[in-house]
């Protein structure tokens, strides 16, 4: 995969590291991998560094199947709160898919929710799922889409420090953002994967937002709640 840099310590113990983690800094001397920049999520102080890079669409791990929208069971379920099992949510990919727009994709907003997915070092989908289905079947369903987006990354493929001949070397294309875990620990990671999926352009069902929110409520605000003195709302506003 290159040459990296590779800091001596990270804050995580070997045994609880997440899928995807790697000790790296910026990897060089490979034509797959680009320029550096960074992304934010909103409520997350700070920000996080990522490194632009170009890999085959198949070798996205997607939380759902892009056909049938069946849970991946390979997929960490921590990364993915939503349910994109939902008739709702299919359609929105499919419609996504149908009017995948290069701009939207390739212009770095330097944020989770926009721009180009963004992934662990194995290509496990970190924030973005809707975008790497979407890519899919835009490939597969509507060819001239998914083609004008690969035209459209080879003409700005310096802007990402990547070369033309990179992405022509590849059978499907597609820019991603690799995420630097290095100093991120567990508990670091999962806060921005859930910040990740906050709606931005699609808004979360109940059943999703109560199981985003579940760990939140603990014992001590369960026994401030008082069934028709307000609502579990005003309790959490208290």
């Amino acid at each position: 995969e290159g040459t990296a840099w590779k800091p001596a310590e990270t804050p995580l113990d070997r045994a609880d590291r997440p899928r995807g983690w790697r000790s790296q800094g910026r990897v060089i001397n490979n034509p797959n991998y680009g320029k550096e920049s960074d992304v934010t999520a909103e409520g997350i102080p700070g920000v996080n560094k990522v490194q632009f890079k170009v890999v085959e669409l198949d070798a996205l791990v997607a939380s759902n199947d892009h056909r049938t929208f069946a849970v991946n069971p390979d997929f960490p379920k921590e990364y993915q709160p939503r349910d994109r099992t939902r008739v709702d949510s299919q359609s929105q990919v499919r419609t996504n898919a149908g009017q995948l727009d290069p701009h939207k994709v390739l212009t770095d907003f330097r944020s989770l929710e926009r721009g180009a997915p963004v992934v662990t070092s194995d290509n496990v989908v970190f924030a973005g799922n809707n975008r790497a289905m979407m890519f899919r079947i835009a490939k597969d369903d509507v060819p001239d889409r998914y083609n004008a987006y690969v035209d459209s990354l080879k003409e700005r493929a310096e802007e990402f420090g990547l070369t033309s001949e990179a992405i022509s070397n590849m059978k499907a294309p597609v820019l991603v953002r690799e995420l630097d875990m290095e100093n991120m620990t567990q508990e670091q990671i999962i806060d921005l994967a859930r910040a990740s999926n906050k709606p931005v352009a699609a808004v979360m069902s109940a059943t999703e937002t109560a199981t985003m929110d579940s760990p939140l409520i603990d014992a001590d605000l369960i026994q401030k709640f008082r069934p028709g003195a307000g609502s579990l709302s005003d309790t959490i506003r208290a």
